[in-house]
């Protein structure tokens, strides 16, 4: 096998392997989780071909801000020791990680134009591997009456069923493989995991999926008005029957039922309050991670997630770091748009996607699957970009 196969496995297994991103086969308290290990090995394979690798030229733009947020995270740390202390690492190193596999990803995956349909497929693989263990009850974890595999939080689980289903259903539509009829059958597991998603019990899960389901109709484009019209209008249609259906589901038809009559955020609106006014007491460089945990901790008697990305970046490193972070995300924005002009509109569905997620999820940025979907994105832009230069160059060439 050689290096660059040997790279391109190790990028699927761990494509492969994130839906199980936190589970943890030895016991060691989240400490090595599965994943973790897979992207070790990845990173190992990456020195190997370090000629693409590790590559600035492209990758600059999108991986100088996240590391400029990562930055003000130690230095808000830093300088709040003196008023909080230091009971953990300094240095997030599960956000150093998720950078360094991000910049590591987006070469890669912009090396081949084949690699960044593969490593979709063996996502929704692993999506569906998870599945047929649910399906056959083997690991379950049973939090109330919600339902989890190896005992990973259901609300990250569920997330990741739907994002498999959207793209699915993508692939269908826009016959993505260029295999005509035989594109249907990637419809096949969709009821499989919609099942789970509903014994997941969340709610932001169900959501993302209507979410996903109306924007691959909406922003799907044809020359014809009339056809956009009515896509549109199909894309409204199956998203009112995806809510509907999930009103009708026992443990997660309760939850959105709370949700719908209630306006129950299951706590979050207190979170975020909680959240807001940790930032106001530092605004410019934060209250540092072990501050932001100390001040949870004390409003609620034990450490609570922001369930908010971008509040819990602004509490931890203030207007600075946060700042760094709108960067980043603004510029994968543009990056997602980038193939619209090629007729492929998958990757700012999934932009918009990671985004509600960010929102609504809690964690410190260690979810690896956010920057991998953002590594899909940002090399989709390098791979047309470099096409356009090689088409120059040629150019070029040939007037000489």
């Amino acid at each position: 096998m050689s290096k660059k196969s040997l790279h391109n496995f190790c990028l699927y297994i761990y494509a492969l392997s994130l839906p199980f991103e936190y589970w943890d086969p030895f016991n060691l308290l989240g400490i090595v989780s599965f994943v973790r290990i897979i992207a070790i090995f990845y990173i190992l394979a990456a020195l190997l071909n370090h000629n693409y690798s590790f590559r600035t030229r492209f990758t600059n733009p999108f991986v100088i801000p996240i590391t400029l947020m990562f930055i003000f995270f130690v230095v808000s740390n830093l300088i709040n020791i003196p008023y909080y202390g230091s009971d953990n690492l300094i240095i997030n190193t599960s956000l150093l990680q998720n950078i360094i596999l991000f910049w590591i990803l987006a070469n890669h995956l912009s090396s081949e134009p084949r690699l960044l349909q593969n490593v979709l497929l063996a996502f929704v693989m692993g999506v569906l591997l998870l599945s047929v263990l649910y399906f056959f009850e083997i690991g379950l974890v049973f939090r109330h009456d919600r339902i989890t595999v190896f005992g990973d939080n259901p609300n990250n689980q569920g997330t990741k069923v739907a994002f498999a289903s959207i793209i699915l259903i993508y692939f269908t539509i826009k016959d993505y493989f260029n295999i005509r009829k035989k594109r249907f059958l990637f419809l096949a597991p969709v009821p499989l995991f919609l099942t789970f998603m509903a014994d997941t019990g969340s709610r932001g899960a169900i959501l993302t999926f209507i979410l996903g389901i109306f924007l691959v109709f909406f922003l799907f484009k044809t020359n014809k008005k009339y056809k956009n019209m009515l896509l549109m209008l199909v894309g409204v249609l199956v998203a009112l029957l995806a809510l509907r259906w999930s009103l009708n589901q026992e443990t997660l038809g309760a939850r959105m039922h709370q949700f719908t009559e209630e306006g129950s955020l299951g706590g979050r609106a207190e979170l975020w309050n909680k959240s807001y006014a940790i930032f106001l007491k530092s605004p410019v460089l934060g209250v540092g991670e072990d501050g932001f945990r100390k001040e949870m901790t004390s409003e609620f008697g034990r450490n609570r997630s922001a369930h908010n990305l971008f509040l819990y970046s602004l509490a931890v490193s203030g207007l600075l770091g946060i700042s760094f972070l709108m960067i980043f995300i603004f510029r994968l924005y543009k990056a997602s748009r980038y193939p619209l002009n090629y007729d492929n509109h998958l990757l700012l569905v999934l932009f918009i996607l990671v985004l509600f997620a960010m929102f609504r999820s809690g964690g410190s940025f260690g979810d690896k699957f956010y920057f991998f979907t953002f590594a899909i994105i940002c090399a989709s832009q390098i791979g047309h970009q470099t096409t356009v230069i090689l088409e120059e160059n040629e150019s070029n060439y040939f007037e000489k």
